[in-house]
């Protein structure tokens, strides 16, 4: 429990089941880092330092504090295993419900598991469409420090996203933080001789990065593509044959994806 300055802890503690050689209920999640130890510390800056302003915003408590757990990952291990981890989460999100829980729900009703993956993977990927991880932090931070021992809810940090990044983000909060599902996408990516190609079809009403990585003529390259609902047929010309492509960052994309690269 995230009381304000204190965590308090029961016996499901790793260290005093080892002691105590008794089984650690959550081993599995434990795998990594004391799972309860570092999701209630991150209370104290998501959850009691700023608090939601209605149960609908309930993700911010959750999913933020999930999303600390990456982070303390990716600290302690590096990105790609942090991008392991939101991977997982990716992977355990319902396909129905919306992070946004609704303008007047009951706490029951705003206590859902979506809040925590759902939440946690969406500020992951928002990181990779930001595409810029001193705006991304300086928004953290400026999140957290304008509505410490204040209430928030979606739309501040929007706001506060939208000024630091000086771009609009409503399609993307409509889409992940108020919609509902996880896209799908099925295609490739391939040389057709100096032109760089992308057949890709995605199921579901979103938009998606597709960052694509190849070497021209010796030289490494990269571009992003933007996807939308139905068949993307799209192309780049290249001054040579495209090679050693690939499609490095799609585990950061939630939803399950199949995209090959030739």
């Amino acid at each position: 429990m995230e009381h304000s300055t204190a965590v308090a802890y029961g016996s499901s503690y790793p260290a005093w089941c080892v002691e105590n050689d008794a089984h650690d209920p959550y081993a599995r999640r434990n795998k990594e880092f004391d799972y309860i130890l570092i999701h209630e510390m991150a209370h104290e800056w998501w959850g009691n330092a700023v608090s939601t302003d209605h149960w609908g915003n309930f993700w911010i408590h959750e999913g933020f504090g999930t999303y600390a757990e990456g982070v303390w990952v990716e600290f302690t291990a590096g990105l790609e295993a942090a991008d392991a981890f939101f991977a997982r989460k990716m992977r355990g999100m319902a396909r129905r419900g919306s992070v946004y829980r609704g303008d007047h729900p009951a706490s029951g009703d705003a206590y859902s598991g979506l809040i925590y993956s759902k939440g946690s993977a969406i500020l992951h990927h928002l990181r990779h469409c930001v595409d810029d991880d001193e705006l991304w932090w300086k928004t953290l931070t400026e999140f957290n420090m304008t509505y410490r021992y204040k209430n928030a809810g979606t739309d501040e940090f929007q706001a506060i996203l939208e000024a630091n990044t000086e771009r609009e983000w409503g399609q993307f909060f409509k889409e992940w933080f108020y919609g509902e599902g996880t896209p799908r996408l099925n295609g490739d990516v391939q040389a057709d001789g100096a032109t760089l190609r992308v057949d890709v079809t995605m199921e579901g009403d979103f938009h998606l990065p597709l960052d694509v990585t190849w070497t021209e003529a010796g030289e490494p390259k990269s571009h992003r593509f933007e996807l939308v609902e139905g068949k993307n047929s799209l192309k780049l010309e290249c001054s040579a044959t495209p090679t050693d492509i690939a499609v490095p960052h799609i585990g950061r994309l939630p939803g399950r994806h199949k995209v090959e690269a030739h």
